[in-house]
């Protein structure tokens, strides 16, 4: 048979290291009460990491801001570019520049015909070239007016980029760094607290890790002992089987 007085007196032994660590857990736990930063570095902490959340989300309001602005200025520059274009295509095909680069040839055609100078076939020349002059006048009287679409267009770029430059971040970063730095300080005032919790933390770990094996080797005692006992009972039911028969032979026999 098993010996259940060995067994109780493992356990027993198991019971009271487990105790001793009971003990040690407690005050660990206590000592992690008492280990914590100061009320007033939390506040402040907790009071800098709002204003902080807060210039972060300004700090992205400006940027889309500045993306939707340079967007209109893309765009803007674009369409300015393209009639730009347009201007210079049908220009570039003739030497005026101006409207009153026309007339002044018109002026200048005019005049020779009203001289009398001219032989019958240069007038008839020139009094169809003014008729040419007038409508391509017409023409460059709508470029005018494209060219002010242009200088509103660039009026429009200036404008906008200014109002980039009103968007000014540098404010929002110097008091992102100044809280920064501010969290940086109260991190190294109170690093020594936080390491001390650290290692607190660790050694309750450790603590409740030899408390689960003191649990699971009283568990293996037990269940060794009762894989013992169901052995020393198999045992014992084959040696009472075995004797039954033996008896029941040996009377049939003294029968016989």
């Amino acid at each position: 048979m098993p010996d259940s007085a060995a067994r109780d007196s493992q356990v027993k032994e198991i019971k009271a290291k487990i105790a001793k660590l009971d003990v040690s857990l407690e005050q660990v736990k206590k000592d992690i009460e008492i280990t914590v930063t100061p009320k007033d570095d939390v506040a402040k902490r907790n009071e800098l990491t709002t204003e902080l959340k807060a210039i972060i989300r300004s700090q992205g309001d400006l940027k889309k801001k500045k993306q939707i602005i340079n967007e209109q200025i893309k765009a803007t520059d674009a369409v300015m570019k393209r009639k730009i274009g347009e201007i210079h295509e049908k220009t570039s095909k003739h030497n005026f520049k101006s409207v009153k680069d026309i007339e002044d040839r018109i002026q200048k055609l005019e005049s020779s015909i009203e001289s009398g100078n001219l032989m019958l076939v240069e007038e008839k020349r020139s009094i169809k070239e003014i008729s040419s002059l007038n409508k391509l006048k017409k023409d460059f009287l709508g470029f005018d007016q494209t060219q002010k679409s242009i200088d509103s267009d660039k009026m429009k770029i200036s404008e906008l980029k200014g109002s980039i430059g009103a968007l000014s971040n540098k404010e929002l970063q110097s008091r992102f760094e100044e809280i920064t730095k501010s969290l940086d300080a109260l991190s190294e005032k109170n690093k020594s607290v936080d390491q001390k919790r650290k290692s607190l933390f660790d050694s309750r770990a450790q603590l409740y890790s030899q408390k689960d094996a003191l649990r699971d080797e009283m568990r293996s005692i037990y269940d060794s002992f009762d894989a013992k006992f169901k052995k020393f009972k198999s045992e014992m039911d084959n040696e009472k089987k075995r004797r039954e028969e033996e008896e029941k032979s040996y009377n049939l026999y003294n029968k016989k």
